[in-house]
């Protein structure tokens, strides 16, 4: 068991695991890897951007808070991963970046298009300018 936890925890040591108590896995690792060895099935990510305008931003702090909002919220809701694209120092522009990750590339872009269908109607204030979709197949 010793060994699980130090894959699993990073590297901490048994001694660090008993001062730092931390939630254990219910199986053994070596269990979870080698189930996901037999059944090898091809995963599929699918990437999206998502082009933003925000008519009523007046700062890029208006901006800032309204994109914070809005990754929190759609990664909560979908279990997706979610990131404002950098170097946009537009005022009233925004562009994130959604990553789904899954073993049927239909139901990745299905998920992409729930969550630009979530934006337009979560926050009317927003314009989805648009939506670009990239399906990276056998990762």
């Amino acid at each position: 068991w010793n060994i699980i936890y130090i894959v699993a925890f990073g590297g901490s040591t048994l001694p660090d695991l008993i001062q730092r108590p931390r939630p254990f896995l219910p199986v053994p690792l070596a269990a979870v890897y080698q189930s996901r060895r037999r059944h090898k099935e091809p995963m599929h990510v699918a990437i999206g951007h998502l082009e933003l305008h925000l008519p009523t931003s007046r700062s890029l702090k208006d901006r800032r808070q309204a994109a914070k909002s809005l990754v929190s919220r759609i990664s909560t809701r979908f279990n997706v991963a979610v990131a404002e694209e950098g170097g946009d120092n537009r005022r009233q522009g925004l562009t994130l970046v959604v990553a789904v990750v899954s073993n049927d590339p239909e139901k990745a872009r299905d998920v992409l298009e729930d969550v630009v269908t979530f934006v337009e109607n979560a926050r009317p204030d927003l314009t989805v300018v648009g939506m670009s979709t990239e399906v990276l197949s056998g990762v």
